[in-house]
């Protein structure tokens, strides 16, 4: 069940993190979504507002929960939160599939100024795509 998560709970979500081997905190910027089974959180995400667009970091499932379709259900769960907003996020390339699947498409020469600075500078350091979720708005 989807869930978006108070920001008095962040540090909760920092363990969560911790726990999967991700690393990272949510900001007092973002917002975070979680995915719970029962009461326990089994997946996050965290959404940064910038400018009229909107910014994807740091999508965990636990690994106990990985490879069972819970992954495509948070995200379009979350991304039907922001169904009128273009979306941007950095995912590992082996997640191209994944994300495509989701409503994201491939976007490494286009974007906003911000996006693609940050692009050519993660992508020095690490094997990630860059990837967008533009829809119209009505």
């Amino acid at each position: 069940m989807l869930k978006k998560i108070d920001p008095i709970s962040y540090p909760l979500v920092k363990q969560f993190y911790k726990m999967t081997r991700y690393g990272g905190a949510p900001g007092r910027q973002e917002t975070v979504w979680g995915w719970y089974e029962g009461s326990q959180l089994i997946a996050c995400v965290r959404i940064e507002p910038k400018g009229e667009a909107h910014f994807l970091r740091a999508m965990v499932v636990h690994p106990d929960y990985r490879g069972r379709g819970i992954g495509a259900k948070f995200l379009a769960e979350v991304m039907a939160q922001y169904e009128h907003h273009a979306i941007y996020c950095f995912p590992f390339s082996h997640l191209v599939t994944f994300y495509t699947e989701g409503g994201f498409s491939l976007c490494t020469d286009e974007g906003p100024q911000w996006f693609l600075q940050q692009y050519r500078r993660l992508s020095r350091q690490r094997d990630v795509v860059a990837m967008a979720r533009i829809t119209s708005k009505d």
